[in-house]
C-alpha cells in the first residue's frame, strides 16, 4: 500500500501525460498522508508531548543567523548569507522561530492536519528568507519570506511586512 501511494503521489511531481487508474481511494490517500504529516510534526515541529525539543533544535541555526546578520550589517561587502538544509532543518526553525503559527502544539494525533500541514510548511524547494534593507532613516528593516510569500512571525511591527532589526534580533535571541 505504501508503495502505491508514494508512486501515487509522486506522479504529481513529473511532467507525463501517463494517467494511473485510481488504485487507492481518496479517504486511503488521505489516510496515509496523516501518517506521513504525523511523522514530519512529531520529528521536528513543537508536538505538545515533545515540550520543545524539536524547535530547540534549531537554537544553533538562529545563533549563527544572528550572528551572520550582525556581520553583514557591519562589514559592508557581505550581500548575502546563504545555508542549504531539508525539511528536518526547516520545520524545527519554523516551530522556533513561531512563523505564521508553524509553532501549534497538539498532542492528538487526528488533529494534527487541522492546524499543521507539512505541504504547507515544507513544499518542495521550500524555504525562509531573512531579507535585510536600510532606510533612509538608516533603520535597519528585515522582511521575513516564507516560501517566497510575506511571513508573521509572534512579534509585534509597525511597519508590516518588514520587521526592525532591533526588535527582531532581541526577539531571536530571547527564543535561545
Amino acid at each position: 500500500m505504501w508503495g502505491l501511494y508514494w508512486i501515487v503521489v509522486d506522479m504529481q511531481d513529473i511532467d507525463t501525460n501517463i494517467q494511473l487508474p485510481q488504485v487507492l481511494t481518496n479517504r486511503e490517500l488521505f489516510d496515509l498522508w496523516q501518517v506521513i504529516n504525523y511523522k514530519f510534526y512529531v520529528d521536528g515541529a513543537n508536538h505538545a508531548d515533545g515540550k520543545g525539543a524539536c524547535p530547540g533544535k534549531a537554537a544553533p541555526l538562529v545563533k549563527n543567523i544572528i550572528e551572520s546578520a550582525d556581520e553583514a550589517i557591519a562589514n559592508k561587502n557581505i550581500a548575502a548569507t546563504l545555508r542549504f538544509g531539508h525539511d528536518g532543518n526547516i520545520i524545527p526553525l519554523l516551530a522556533l522561530i513561531k512563523l505564521e503559527h508553524f509553532d501549534v502544539s497538539v498532542s492528538n494525533p487526528y488533529e494534527v492536519y487541522n492546524v499543521w500541514s507539512d505541504f504547507k510548511a515544507v513544499p518542495m524547494a521550500g524555504n525562509i528568507q531573512f531579507v535585510f534593507y536600510k532606510n533612509k532613516k538608516n533603520d535597519i528593516l528585515v522582511k521575513v519570506l516564507h516560501n517566497e510569500k510575506e511571513a508573521h512571525l509572534a512579534l509585534h511591527t509597525d511597519v508590516f511586512p518588514y520587521y526592525h532589526w532591533k526588535d527582531l534580533r532581541n526577539y531571536l535571541q530571547s527564543l535561545l
